[in-house]
């Protein structure tokens, strides 16, 4: 998914995307990126002190798609007590998920060129959480990879859609007809009441026909007051 939450901690790090020849390109006028100039001294570089205070899982893979630096986020998320164990475990945050070593999402970025996206689901500090994984290429032939936290935004989603239903729940109770139509005239909710008042088939309704469609099928079973030329008169209506 283009444009995903985790991707753009990575265009903030200066990690570019692949071009349209699918040559990985660095920003403008850089010698290398953040990730870069912190893997090589993570501890003198501000690029590292930087990196490892953000509250991401950060890290960077060489062309083996071998972990050759992590920030302090990454070896939490893992369990690690530090960053060098992480390193010399070579501990994969997707292991078990992402392939069974956790590197199939960054072999399938080195292999199309092309960042690649996934979900996984960890186990940190004893709470299972959501998370965006993201692996991009980069200029040396390596990969730089981030995970973003999603749970709070998948629990606001499922907290929403609950909502929703038990608010639906108490339309469909009503004897009243309802219907909810989206910014295109297409129906997004209906109660059977409705489907009952005008004399139309709930199911049909519940695939989601659009207003016009509707009328016209009132205006075949007579539902509406007759006119001359009923698709011209809501041609007329719609237009």
């Amino acid at each position: 998914m283009a444009g995903t939450i985790a991707s753009r901690w990575l265009d903030m790090l200066g990690i570019s995307k692949a071009n349209a020849d699918d040559q990985v390109a660095l920003p403008i006028g850089s010698g290398s990126t953040a990730l870069e100039t912190a893997a090589s001294s993570r501890a003198v570089t501000p690029h590292a002190r930087l990196l490892d205070i953000v509250p991401v899982p950060v890290w960077l893979r060489d062309a083996d798609l071998s972990l050759t630096y992590v920030n302090r986020q990454h070896a939490e998320t893992a369990g690690m007590p530090n960053v060098s164990t992480a390193l010399a475990t070579q501990l994969e945050l997707g292991a078990g998920q992402l392939g069974t070593n956790g590197k199939a999402l960054a072999r399938r970025a080195l292999r199309t060129g092309h960042e690649q996206t996934e979900s996984i689901s960890l186990v940190v500090n004893g709470c299972r959480r959501l998370f965006q994984v993201v692996e991009r290429p980069t200029e040396d032939g390596g990969i730089a990879g981030t995970a973003m936290d999603l749970t709070d935004v998948d629990d606001a989603h499922s907290e929403l859609a609950s909502h929703m239903n038990a608010h639906q729940e108490v339309l469909e109770q009503l004897r009243a007809g309802i219907a909810v139509f989206d910014g295109e005239r297409r129906l997004r909710f209906v109660n059977r009441a409705y489907a009952t008042m005008w004399g139309l088939d709930y199911g049909w309704l519940s695939q989601g026909p659009r207003l016009n469609d509707i009328l016209e099928k009132l205006g075949e079973n007579r539902g509406l007051p007759e006119v001359i030329d009923f698709a011209e008169s809501l041609a007329q209506k719609f237009s």
